[in-house]
């Protein structure tokens, strides 16, 4: 069932700037005041040179940039949920569901590209997350989480909580990608790493996983509801096959479990999921 009630955003937020070792500048702005009360004719021009130049860098400074790519052979509707820089994303129709005054959505063709300035219309940065719903809009997939609040810096991850589909999301031309191109191929490549025992225990949860024992696995979901009911599915996916997305909610759930345990294993593997990169831009990929 698509979920009415959205979740809270989850990238990760830097830690707040120290300024306390500051030097102080009192002393070099008492100076400046004083110049700029009766400026020579020469600062005059110094001024204005120095005004064109501001403005001059302000036109050329980079921007936050969101670029959506769908080389899947499906067209796909896009769920955006904002925190910050509501308004960056055009909202033409309603994907997976989703209403509210900080959701939109949109459609993009199969092998279409598109780009959006990350600024909304309150002036603010994009933070939120984009979400592929698949299936004729019916059923969530990869759920990008994107935070470029910060000028010259991105923290981006991606979310298999809801639902997994083939899709990436980063920095342009960088290694350094959150998400799976090929989620089912790499689940199968550590399925066949599993003996018949583990195997069996997994397809015991048909809602996530279905193969067969001697053969290769055939589809593979996930759901809310997998946390903490489902942890040895969650195991596979995010210890065993190496899935670069979290499947727990991981410590902003708030919740402590004990040390040694596979929850708290499980948490910790979800926190180091975030990533970090210096730019603006953002690429998000559907295959």
């Amino acid at each position: 069932l698509i979920a009415e009630t959205l979740p809270t955003t989850r990238p990760p937020y830097p830690d707040r700037i120290n300024r306390s070792n500051f030097p102080s500048r009192q002393h070099f702005y008492k100076n400046l005041a004083q110049i700029y009360t009766n400026p020579p004719p020469t600062m005059l021009f110094l001024r204005m040179i120095l005004a064109l130049a501001a403005i001059l860098i302000s036109s050329c400074a980079p921007k936050p940039m969101i670029w959506i790519q769908n080389l899947s052979n499906k067209h796909i509707c896009y769920k955006v949920e904002y925190s910050n820089g509501t308004g960056a994303f055009p909202n033409d129709t309603v994907c997976g569901g989703a209403k509210g005054d900080q959701v939109a959505g949109f459609w993009l063709n199969s092998s279409q590209l598109t780009s959006f300035p990350a600024v909304g219309s309150d002036g603010e940065h994009f933070n939120g997350a984009i979400t592929a719903v698949l299936k004729d809009n019916t059923v969530w997939g990869a759920r990008n989480e994107v935070n470029l609040l910060f000028p010259g810096k991105a923290w981006y991850d991606v979310d298999y909580q809801y639902g997994i589909s083939d899709g990436t999301c980063g920095p342009p031309n960088s290694r350094n990608l959150s998400g799976e191109k090929d989620a089912l191929g790499t689940a199968n490549t550590a399925w066949k790493s599993l003996n018949h025992t583990t195997k069996k225990a997994l397809l015991a949860y048909p809602k996530y996983l279905n193969g067969s024992v001697n053969g290769s696995l055939t589809s593979i979901n996930m759901g809310l509801e997998a946390w903490p009911n489902a942890t040895a599915v969650l195991w596979f996916f995010q210890k065993t096959a190496g899935f670069k997305a979290y499947m727990s909610p991981g410590s902003v759930e708030n919740v402590i479990w004990s040390n040694n345990t596979m929850q708290a294993e499980l948490v910790r593997m979800a926190d180091s999921q975030a990533m970090q990169a210096s730019t603006d831009q953002i690429v998000i990929t559907s295959y």
